[in-house]
Order: C-alpha cells, then structure tokens, then sequence
C-alpha cells in the first residue's frame, strides 16, 4: 500500500462529506423520513461560490461521488439485490490505485464485516460487534508485506451520540483516537448511505465516529496514532424551520494552524 495513496485518503476524510442525489419533486416531503433517511441534498457549494461534491444516481441508488477540489476524487458504488451498497471504489487523480471495500451484511441487513484492497491487495478486514443496534466495537486485522497486525476499537456513547473513541493494537493500552465534544438537537441530515461508506475506512481515519450517532457533530477532536490531538474542529450551522441545514462555516485548528470552510447546502424538499 503507497503511503502517498492512504495520505490522500485521509485528506479526502479530514474534509466533511455529504451526500446529495437528484429526486423526482413529491411536493410536500418529510425532510426525515425515519431510520435517518433524509431528504437529499442537491449541491455543496463553498464560500466562492463553487460546487465542491457532485453526485451520480441511478434512480434512488448513489453509485458516484465527485469531490471537486484539489486532487480530484471519485467514489463508486455497487449494489446487491437488496438494495445494499456490496462495495465501494476511490480513485484519485494522478492515482493508479484503487481502494477498494467489499462490506458483508448480517440477517438484519446491517455491516457485519468490510474487507479492503488497494490496487487489487488485500490488506485489510473490520468486523463489528452491536449491542442495542448500535456499533460498540470493531476488530481490525491488517496482513501487509508477510506481517499481521490486530487492532481493537471500543465506541463509548453518551446518549445516541458517539463521545469517545478509544483503540488499541496489538494487545497495547488503548489510546483515544475520536472525541465528540458537543452535538446539536438536530437530526443528523446525512443519508444512510454515508454511513455504509463511512464504515470501509475504518482502521484509516479516525474523524467519521460522528456519524454513527443521532444528531449532528459541532465540536470535536481527531487524534494521532501517538494518542495526542491532531486536529479540533467546529461547526456551525445555520437550519431551516424544517430542521435541514442551509449553510456551515467549519473551523479546524491543525498543528496550530487554523483554517475556516463555508458552506451551502440546497436540498430536494426545500
């Protein structure tokens, strides 16, 4: 696995991620029409006015992603007959290799396992434990160059939203690798799609926990390998009556250096 691959990757995450897709007008829709299936979003536009994600769908399926900005991304989606994404693809411009994640469901249609390759090399495979219907811990095995390496993953709630996440390699104290400081009120507007996706880089990035809860992050801390924080980010957003937001401005303080991003979102049902 090129390490220049996994860094652009990991850049590609640090930046946040909607989904959007273009649906058929149904006139008056509930933006949340429950097991956190949203309303779509049609554009992200940043604050000059350029859209920076672009969409693909087949019907109601999303099996493209665009990111617009510096090196360019696409992320592509297969389904199974059920309806559920079997494996996501990321290529990245000037970028031969392709990451690839093959997720497995349980009875119930939930992520039991992901299996990923980069270039067509199996590297490395996540499975889940559930209790109550959420994830409370993942098994990392990474085999890479005739070694193995097994990581554990402990998510700790506070409520329905993720407040700390710890890991540990190879049998070595845990360090914390995500804290979610503060969420809002609002339902989490992301499409459950992005969830699925989400879960192909754990044992990657650690900055995608947030999804996992109910409402929506404002403030949280991503940290290094060393356990040390790497980066804090904030995010304000501005909501509709209907509980759908309009526009963010994030601010993420990395190694001193801090940074502010704003947003537009323009949904379906609005």
């Amino acid at each position: 696995m090129k390490k220049e691959f996994v860094k652009i990757v990991i850049l590609l995450l640090l930046i946040p991620l909607v989904f959007s897709c273009k649906k058929k007008n149904k006139g008056d829709v509930d933006p949340f029409s429950g097991d956190n299936d949203v309303c779509p979003l049609l554009s992200m536009v940043n604050g000059e006015g350029k859209t920076i994600r672009d969409f693909e769908y087949v019907q109601d399926d999303l099996i493209r992603i665009y990111t617009l900005e510096e090196n360019e991304t696409i992320m592509s989606f297969k389904y199974n007959e059920k309806g559920l994404i079997k494996t996501m693809e990321v290529e990245t411009e000037n970028n031969s290799e392709t990451l690839k994640v093959a997720y497995t469901y349980d009875e119930k249609d939930r992520v039991s396992n992901t299996s990923t390759s980069v270039g067509g090399l199996p590297f490395m495979e996540n499975s889940f434990v559930l209790n109550d219907g959420k994830i409370s811990a993942v098994v990392t095995t990474v085999k890479l160059f005739g070694k193995k390496i097994s990581g554990n993953t402990r998510i700790v709630y506070q409520g329905n939203n993720v407040s700390q996440v710890l890991t540990s390699i190879d049998g070595e104290p845990e360090k914390l690798a995500f804290v979610g400081d503060e969420y809002d009120n609002k339902p989490q507007f992301h499409p459950k799609a992005y969830k699925i996706a989400a879960l192909g880089f754990v044992g990657i990035a650690n900055n995608f926990f947030s999804f996992f809860g109910e409402n929506n992050l404002i403030s949280g801390r991503i940290y290094d390998e060393d356990g040390k924080v790497d980066q804090t980010t904030g995010i304000a957003y501005t909501y509709n009556n209907e509980g759908l937001p309009m526009a963010s401005e994030t601010t993420t303080d990395k190694a001193g250096e801090q940074t502010r991003q704003s947003v537009s979102y323009q949904f379906q049902c609005n």
